[in-house]
């Protein structure tokens, strides 16, 4: 179940979302407990970001993604509500398909540490043999 957590919002009260291409299969079978499982996220666009920074208005979106002990994140994007990562691609291994994606979407800041703005969880089981699936999701 996706669950969003929001600290800030955008002036219209419209979500801010963030779209990924996702895919998870099994990489390699184990009987005793659910194999070792492959996840693939292309992360894609932004739209409706909120204004975070108090000179400029807007907002330098990058995307964190955190699968057990690994995190990967996008390179930031540059004063917008909307935006594009064109597909940054990024894998991960789980261990058991009851794990969770955490998709964290902050405010970069190059004189301090980055805003967060907020994340949601994606059960990769619900991703199970679907093939590639996009994802919108509301944060």
């Amino acid at each position: 179940d996706e669950k969003g957590v929001v600290v800030a919002g955008h002036a219209d009260g419209a979500p801010t979302r963030v779209m990924l291409d996702m895919i998870v299969y099994e990489e390699e079978e184990d009987e005793l407990d659910d194999g070792v499982w492959q996840v693939t996220v292309d992360v894609q666009r932004c739209e409706n970001m909120p204004k975070m920074d108090a000179l400029a208005g807007k907002c330098d979106p990058l995307v964190s993604l955190k699968l057990g002990a690994e995190e990967r994140k996008t390179s930031p994007l540059k004063n917008c509500y909307e935006g594009n990562w064109k597909g940054e691609s990024f894998v991960f291994t789980a261990n058991s398909i009851r794990e969770g994606l955490v998709v964290g979407l902050w405010d970069y800041d190059a004189a301090s540490k980055n805003d967060y703005i907020g994340e949601v969880r994606v059960l990769l089981g619900e991703l199970k043999g679907l093939g590639p699936t996009e994802r919108v999701l509301e944060i």
